[in-house]
């Protein structure tokens, strides 16, 4: 299938990826529509394709489909809002859980499944030097426990089940405070908020034509957009040192760069 990620989409492209805003992008869905081609979204800030169609307004006739990748979920962002407010006191740790069954591309495929945990991790705690205290590799698994010079621990398990379709099984973080704990179901989706006395639940509505990213991340030119490089520089030295402290069983230090 021929994907497009241009603004002005070649005459044999079958669907189209947009990470356009305003004017740019109703021009594009135009385009899309004379031409009758599907429309993937980037990270809008619609939770649904419903919400997505209302924003845009003129999309009539174009079939739409909003793709969220874990940083730029709702759930998550909802998540972050609250780690940023305060509301389960100090951020202590992170923990992680993602299984995802579908083809398997070796190496490749772990790096790329660990790449969204770290950099959630990252959004969370911002620029900190981090130690990867342990780390293994098995087929199909990896698993990591870091720690940082903020005093919050970061452990992750990603899995992929071998499978022809691919499909996210499990994608669950949990945020622990110094006064309560955040849950975030990325399926769901739903965030929960946890204190003492007290349960808080933010569920968003679900769309089965909301998907994932990351099988079409390869087809973005310049990295992510709307990422800065920087990020994920920092994000795939993070990478490299989880894969370096598997193979040779030693803690691997990532200094915060100035």
């Amino acid at each position: 299938m021929r994907i497009s990620t241009d603004p002005e989409p070649p005459s044999d492209a079958e669907a189209v990826v947009s990470w356009l805003r305003g004017e740019s992008q109703r021009r594009l869905l135009a385009t899309a529509a004379a031409k009758a081609l599907p429309v993937l979204v980037d990270r809008p800030a619609s939770a649904t394709t419903r919400e997505l169609r209302d924003e845009l307004g003129s999309a009539s006739g174009v079939r739409l489909l909003a793709g969220h990748e874990l940083s730029s979920h709702p759930s998550f962002t909802r998540a972050e809002r609250a780690v940023r407010d305060g509301e389960a006191g100090l951020l202590r740790a992170v923990m992680f859980d993602l299984v995802v069954a579908g083809p398997s591309r070796a190496d490749h495929d772990q790096r790329a499944l660990i790449t969204d945990p770290v950099e959630l991790f990252n959004r969370l705690t911002g620029p900190t030097t981090m130690t990867i205290a342990t780390a293994s590799l098995s087929a199909g698994h990896t698993a990591f426990t870091a720690q940082t010079t903020r005093d919050v621990v970061f452990t992750a398990h990603v899995s992929r089940i071998p499978a022809t379709r691919t499909e996210t099984l499990l994608a669950r973080t949990r945020l622990v405070g110094s006064h309560g704990h955040i849950e975030i179901d990325l399926r769901g989706p739903a965030v929960v908020v946890r204190k003492p006395g007290v349960t808080t639940t933010h569920t968003f509505g679900t769309d089965p034509m909301t998907v994932r990213l990351r099988e079409l991340a390869s087809m973005v030119k310049s990295g992510r957009p709307g990422q800065k490089p920087s990020s994920w520089l920092e994000v795939s030295r993070i990478v490299d040192a989880v894969f370096e402290s598997a193979s040779t069983g030693i803690a691997v230090t990532i200094p915060q760069e100035s």
